[in-house]
């Protein structure tokens, strides 16, 4: 499975870059029930809960505290993406949802 690293500091909320929607996108049309009749309607970041976001806030203040000591280690959320296709064949609405 492609990865995408998300820019360096980048907060968990912030859009998709262009480079996850280019590897979104990859991956949807390398999927077997992609169809050549399909285009893209919409992409957008599928948010990660307020918890998650929260407890991730909490870990990048506790590793700027002990970045010092070299113990700090921060994980971001993971980032996915909400895709929708149409397929102008059949009329069909399709939602992918895309782990980058």
């Amino acid at each position: 499975r492609e990865r995408v690293k998300a820019a360096m500091g980048a907060h968990p909320l912030e859009d998709l870059s262009a480079d996850e929607v280019r590897a979104a996108a990859a991956l949807i049309c390398a999927h077997p029930q992609f169809a050549e009749s399909m285009v893209f309607n919409a992409m957008a970041l599928r948010e990660p809960a307020k918890s998650v976001v929260l407890a991730h806030e909490a870990s990048t203040s506790a590793e700027a505290r002990t970045k010092a000591d070299g113990n700090g280690t921060t994980e971001k959320p993971p980032r996915l993406a909400d895709c929708i296709t149409i397929d102008y064949s059949n009329g069909q609405v399709c939602e992918w949802v895309v782990a980058l």
